[in-house]
């Protein structure tokens, strides 16, 4: 089957006039050339023809090469088809019947290319090759498809286009491509020669492109002077790039790494970047004053013009007591969590007055509290029943080793409508520790608790002397008293 090719005689016509004039000729669709043979003595591809070396002739622009076992001669060459900055030099003369059967390839990288074309100057001595074929791999010469066969090359200088993409679309933006053509005979003996020139493969650059997953990162958060931020990540990625190496800078304030635990700087470099997945981690720094952080972080390099991902954090003022949340909104939710709070329901509702909604097992934890600093501290919270009386249970605990274990202090039965629990905490003794914790857990019944309107505030004990008497002792047993009932007489 034959394969489409340029050889209009209105293109012949033009070719044979330019060459009279001593101009090459050029794709009449100027597309970028990738690799280019001039055959020239002191170019790379400089011939051998006395030893038919070099059996692996290099491109003189591109990395491509020639590969044979051929014997050959060479002649004076043409302009057609010259590339700019080269001379008509010399050809390669393919010569003798010794060739029959054999032929040359044309091993390629088209990475970042489409529509790729094959031009050459062609001439056939009279007992030159006159059935010959050209064929197409994309897979590095496991298969081949005919681009054109029982090609008889003329017996004048002539410049022939051969449209590769046509023939097989896999070539383009393909690393492991090979063009090979085939010397036979039909009427010609095959004891004269076929000459090149020229040797051209042309094609289309593909636009580079990088892109990246997600294009704006928030919540870079710490409390002030516990920074830096907990890491978060975006996805690079990229297509057709020039190998060059990709520049990743982050804003000041920011600091990015190609790891998640590794070391954070200003930039980070991809080195000669082909556009495989990367995961770059921004953060926070540390050591900012209380206040919202933003800026864009930018790529550049590969060939494409640079590009930002936002990134915006904020450094809070630290969790300290009193302390007071609502827990209406998710605004309220994200305040606690910023705060170090953990809380194991992500179920926070702005329906009826809002409110944080708890099941069976779930809790809001407080970050570490220094325990030393304070002798008594009492909670304040609202609660009522979700989804009818299951027989809900909300216990406050308390934790003396950082949260390793709980001891729970006082347990409530919930009620089914909203009403205010007040718990007294014992931090002296065996609770006065530096690394303290408080949780509020849903530990029975079934359906939900709706939670909401926490405080945390220090009990400051007062010592009262009345005219010898010993005065009073505060309790530290919680109850739903009022605070006058915190106060046992002891006499």
């Amino acid at each position: 089957m034959k394969k489409r090719r340029y050889d209009l005689s209105i293109v012949t016509l033009t070719a044979m006039l330019l060459f009279c004039f001593g101009v090459g000729v050029q794709n009449a669709d100027a597309q970028e050339t990738i690799h280019y043979w001039s055959f020239n003595d002191g170019e790379n591809s400089e011939l051998d023809a006395g030893n038919n070396e070099p059996t692996s002739i290099p491109a003189d622009i591109g990395s491509a090469t020639i590969d044979h076992d051929l014997s050959f001669s060479s002649f004076g060459g043409t302009t057609i088809n010259v590339e700019d900055g080269f001379s008509s030099g010399d050809d390669w003369a393919v010569a003798g019947n010794g060739n029959i059967g054999k032929d040359f390839q044309i091993k390629s990288d088209l990475s970042r290319f489409e529509n790729i074309v094959l031009s050459f100057a062609v001439q056939r001595s009279n007992a030159g090759y006159d059935n010959n074929s050209i064929e197409v791999s994309s897979d590095g010469g496991e298969t081949w498809t005919i681009v054109e066969e029982n090609i008889d090359f003329p017996e004048s200088r002539d410049l022939r286009f051969y449209d590769i993409s046509s023939t097989d679309s896999n070539v383009d933006d393909n690393n492991d491509v090979i063009i090979r053509l085939t010397f036979d005979t039909d009427e010609a003996s095959g004891v004269g020669n076929n000459r090149f020139d020229n040797v051209k493969i042309e094609g289309d650059a593909l636009d580079p492109t990088l892109t990246v997953s997600p294009s704006l990162i928030e919540n870079l958060n710490y409390d002030e002077t516990f920074g830096p931020s907990a890491p978060q990540s975006f996805e690079v990625t990229g297509s057709n790039l020039d190998g060059s190496n990709v520049t990743v800078t982050a804003p000041t304030e920011f600091e990015v790494s190609d790891e998640e635990e590794g070391t954070f700087q200003s930039t980070v470099t991809l080195e000669s970047y082909d556009g495989s997945s990367e995961t770059i981690w921004i953060r926070l720094a540390a050591g900012l004053d209380v206040g919202t952080y933003s800026g864009d972080v930018t790529i550049s390099g590969g060939g494409v013009d640079p590009f930002t991902v936002a990134v915006e954090g904020n450094i809070l003022e630290p969790f300290a007591i009193p302390y007071s949340n609502e827990f209406r909104d998710q605004e309220d939710y994200d305040n606690a969590i910023d705060l170090g709070f953990t809380i194991t329901s992500d179920d926070q509702r702005t329906a009826a007055g809002g409110y944080l909604k708890i099941d069976n097992g779930e809790y809001v934890e407080t970050p570490t509290i220094d325990f030393t600093q304070y002798d008594y501290l009492e909670t304040n919270f609202d609660l009522t029943t979700f989804g009818g009386d299951g027989g809900q249970e909300l216990s406050v605990r308390i934790s003396n080793d950082d949260g390793s274990n709980f001891t729970t202090i006082a347990t409530y039965s919930v009620p089914d409508s909203y009403e205010t629990f007040t718990t007294l905490l014992d931090l002296t003794e065996a609770n006065n520790v530096s690394e303290g914790k408080i949780r509020f857990e849903m530990t029975g019944g079934s359906n939900s608790t709706r939670f909401r309107d926490l405080e945390i505030n220090e009990i400051i004990q007062a010592s009262v002397e009345l005219k010898g008497t010993e005065g009073f002792r505060m309790l530290s047993v919680p109850t739903e008293a009022t605070y006058s009932d915190f106060l046992d007489p002891i006499w």
